[in-house]
């Protein structure tokens, strides 16, 4: 079967699509936020999946974050209660 459109490209064609490089390009597909189909040993990118980024842009918060930062985040709403009753108090830690 024959299409006249391909509907994958490789990750450094996406990436000149999204007007970013190819090590920015690989980054993005291993953290997850480029969406990428693996065979074998090749990334490839769904074509439909490019053209969904492009016309619904999600918000700087909405986007994927890798595993290091969400535990810190994670530690930082943690603490956030202990240290605002801390200032409260006036206590000096």
């Amino acid at each position: 079967m024959k299409t006249d459109r391909t509907r994958t490209v490789d990750v450094v064609t996406a990436g000149k699509i999204l007007g970013i490089g190819r090590s920015s390009s690989y980054r993005l597909a291993h953290r997850g936020i480029l969406p990428v189909l693996r065979l074998g040993r090749k990334l490839r990118v769904p074509v439909a999946a490019l053209e969904e980024m492009l016309s619904n842009p999600k918000p700087l918060g909405q986007q994927a974050v890798s595993k290091r930062r969400r535990r810190r985040r994670a530690v930082v709403e943690t603490l956030a209660p202990e240290r605002q009753q801390a200032e409260g108090d006036g206590a000096v830690r």
